[in-house]
C-alpha cells in the first residue's frame, strides 16, 4: 500500500481477512480492514472505502484510527451529522494499543479539529468553539 500498489494490496488485505486458517489478532483483522478502507479510498472508490472502515470499527471498536479516516470522507462529502457521531464515538475509546496499528494523530488534536469543522457546519457554533479549544489545548 505504501508504495501505492493499491489494488495489489488490497488483494492482500482480503486474503488475509477470509483465511480461515489466519490467526490474526483482533486489532490486526480491524487493520487489515482500516488499510483496506484506505486503498479504495486512494483509488477514489469512496462507497467501498466507507464499508471498509465501518467493518474496521465493528471488528475492534476500540480501534481509533477507521472513526478519524471515516469522518475525514463524510466531512469531505458533507455528511457532517454522521461525521460529528462517529468522531464523538472516537473519543470515546481511551485504549491504546500501542502498537504498529496505530497511526499517532489519533491521540492528538486531530479527531477535535475536525470535530470543530463538523459542528460548525451544523450550526453548532458553541460546541465547534469548544473543541477547537481543545484541539488547541492539544496540538497548538
Amino acid at each position: 500500500m505504501f508504495h501505492e500498489l493499491y489494488e495489489e494490496s488490497i488483494s492482500v488485505f482480503e486474503r488475509l481477512n477470509t483465511n480461515p486458517d489466519s490467526d490474526l489478532k483482533t486489532i490486526e483483522k480491524a487493520y487489515c480492514f482500516f488499510m483496506t478502507g484506505c486503498c479504495f479510498y486512494h483509488l477514489n472508490r469512496e462507497m467501498l472505502a466507507r464499508d471498509y472502515f465501518y467493518s474496521a470499527i465493528h471488528a475492534d471498536p476500540t480501534y481509533r484510527d477507521p472513526y478519524i479516516e471515516l469522518a475525514k470522507l463524510l466531512i469531505r462529502n458533507e455528511g457532517y451529522a454522521q461525521a460529528e457521531f462517529w468522531l464523538k464515538e472516537c473519543l470515546k475509546k481511551t485504549y491504546r494499543h500501542m502498537d504498529w496499528t496505530e497511526v499517532n494523530d489519533v491521540w492528538t488534536s486531530v479527531p477535535y479539529d475536525l470535530l470543530s469543522v463538523a459542528c460548525f457546519n451544523l450550526g453548532h457554533k458553541k460546541e465547534a468553539l469548544m473543541y477547537c479549544a481543545r484541539a488547541i489545548a492539544l496540538g497548538p
